[in-house]
């Protein structure tokens, strides 16, 4: 697979998707861009609004990153996942007047919208502090993502943890009991453990 260890996890990540075609497909990604009136509601097609963003498959994988402030963990929300992967801003190429929806009013500048929607798989990394590793301060084991076909919920499959800047340890959730177990994973050593 052409990745030589030790890599930062989500380097290794990103040499694991570009050299797997299945890993490709599992994380891609593809770019939208539309336009819609604030005012009336009418929405112009992605076609017209912004040709060159049509359904644009990107060539990056699908890894958002969340960096941390303030020497805190990160505190994982939808409205912070959302900054990640969609931008909005008022056009101005683009007016509407209001005429599509018999709604006649000045010219009236539309909104704007470059989104990514995602394949199977995404990965979340939470940055550093400095050359601190902060984390999150909840792990997320559900998050809502625009996908293909609207949006869907992308569950936990495993988490990568670093405690020093030459250690790592990987964790699988098992939910063989009552409460969530983790499977972790310290080099040649597996073992269960209460939560990471």
């Amino acid at each position: 697979m052409e990745v030589n260890v030790p890599l930062a996890p989500v380097s290794a990540s990103e040499l694991l998707i570009k050299n797997d075609l299945k890993l490709r497909r599992m994380f891609s990604t593809t770019a939208v861009a539309g336009a819609h009136c604030e005012a009336c509601g009418w929405a112009l097609p992605t076609e017209e609004a912004y040709p060159s963003h049509a359904e644009t498959r990107q060539e990056e994988p699908a890894i958002i990153t969340l960096q941390p402030g303030k020497r805190a963990p990160v505190h994982l929300t939808q409205t912070l996942l959302m900054q990640q992967y969609r931008s909005t801003w008022i056009s101005e190429e683009h007016v509407c007047t209001g005429e599509q929806r018999a709604r006649h009013y000045p010219k009236w500048a539309m909104t704007a919208t470059k989104s990514h929607k995602f394949d199977d798989a995404v990965a979340l990394e939470f940055g550093h502090w400095d050359k601190q590793a902060m984390g999150v301060d909840e792990v997320p084991f559900v998050i809502l993502l625009p996908h293909q076909n609207g949006t869907a919920e992308y569950g936990l499959v495993g988490l990568v943890a670093t405690n020093t800047p030459n250690h790592v340890v990987a964790y699988i959730p098992s939910a063989r009991r009552k409460d969530t177990e983790w499977v972790m994973i310290d080099g040649m050593v597996q073992k269960c453990s209460g939560s990471p």
